[in-house]
């Protein structure tokens, strides 16, 4: 029994008494999965007042020191403490590494910065590591270096980390303000990234805004995709819509919040053009405001290992959403992060690589497994 004819606030107490969540095959595993399923408090009544001043994906304080990088994806597991990153790599743990990328050595870990041109973009992306491809997806008004600094060292033991900056954003140039952003827009931008780099397949992981264009691009192309990861993906226009609403709302960041706009600005203006986060931030709200729900249809093609990470102090996410999400896709483990808002890779930074690193080494055999079969 998994819980799948509880509500979520039974389901959650069933699983804190069982110490692990929702598509868990067995209890055991690494710590931070057996964190997955704990019981969370009442969404927020009024999101609007009570959420976070900024957008998901900016932060202004780094990581807390106790935290630091997390663990070695590659490391053997160790239930009781976290994996030691200087460890040899688990041998059972190899992913199959698709003939797309060919990149020149490097340094893992030592990021590059490179462009490409694709649907009238010249789209700016970050580079570390060697091996399979793993393509990170930023959230609204971010990029990719910001929402996943903190672990992209450690997972480029494992993985060519490819962090594209969406449309309007960072690095990437070409957009069109009055176009706004769209969803199918996203998704035909990381399609045609994923065409001009030749990936074949891919692992891909998105937060916030790039976790809705992760699931609809898995969605459409689920046979291109080893793994799946949604960190904060919201299913439902509210509490969505209202929450960023207000955190979008430009003339409020500059008068209640000028060092984030300052911060704002240097992200952006220097390549988008003096005002070009100002221009964004409406086209942000828009783009939250105009999403409809999958479909279960849509969701059940997601056929491929997945995890679904959520804060259980989420403002934007409430946990019963995620819970709803992982279970209509077939294969998905739901990922409970403790104490946490939206911005679960900038929050809880050690704790979220932890489950990475267990779901990717249960993905390397499972991708076996299915290999072997076939």
């Amino acid at each position: 029994n998994d819980g799948g004819s509880k509500p979520p606030g039974h389901f959650a107490r069933w699983c804190a008494r069982r110490s692990w969540g929702p598509g868990a095959r067995r209890p055991g595993g690494p710590a931070a999965l057996r964190l997955w399923g704990q019981a969370c408090p009442t969404p927020l009544a009024d999101p609007a007042a009570t959420a976070p001043r900024r957008l998901p994906g900016v932060h202004h304080d780094p990581p807390p020191a106790e935290q630091g990088p997390g663990p070695d994806p590659t490391s053997p597991p160790d239930p009781t403490s976290a994996p030691d990153p200087t460890s040899a790599p688990d041998p059972k743990f190899q992913p199959h590494t698709p003939s797309g990328v060919r990149s020149a050595p490097r340094r893992r870990g030592a990021a590059t910065t490179k462009h490409l041109e694709a649907r009238g973009l010249r789209i700016g992306y970050d580079v570390a590591g060697d091996g399979p491809p793993l393509v990170l997806l930023h959230g609204a008004s971010s990029s990719g270096r910001d929402d996943f600094g903190a672990q992209v060292p450690a997972l480029a033991r494992t993985f060519t980390c490819l962090l594209p900056d969406a449309r309007g954003h960072a690095t990437t140039t070409g957009w069109d303000p009055r176009r706004g952003l769209h969803l199918d827009d996203l998704v035909g931008d990381l399609a045609a990234f994923v065409e001009t780099l030749g990936l074949e397949e891919l692992h891909l992981l998105g937060f916030s805004m790039g976790a809705h264009t992760a699931l609809a691009y898995a969605t459409a192309h689920p046979g291109r995709l080893r793994s799946l990861v949604l960190v904060g993906a919201a299913t439902e226009r509210e509490p969505r819509t209202s929450v960023l609403r207000h955190l979008a709302d430009a003339d409020r960041i500059e008068r209640q919040d000028p060092r984030w706009a300052a911060a704002l600005a240097r992200r952006h203006d220097p390549i988008q053009g003096a005002g070009g986060w100002r221009a964004l931030m409406p086209a942000i709200a828009r783009f939250a405001a105009e999403q409809a729900p999958p479909s279960p249809g849509e969701l059940r093609r997601v056929d491929v290992p997945a995890l679904v990470v959520v804060g259980d102090r989420d403002p934007i996410v409430p946990v019963g959403q995620a819970w709803s999400l992982a279970r209509q896709l077939p294969d998905a483990r739901l990922f409970v992060v403790p104490d946490c808002p939206h911005e679960v890779p900038a929050k809880r930074p050690g704790l979220f690589l932890e489950g990475l690193t267990g779901f990717y080494r249960s993905v390397g055999a499972s991708t076996a497994t299915r290999d072997g079969a076939s």
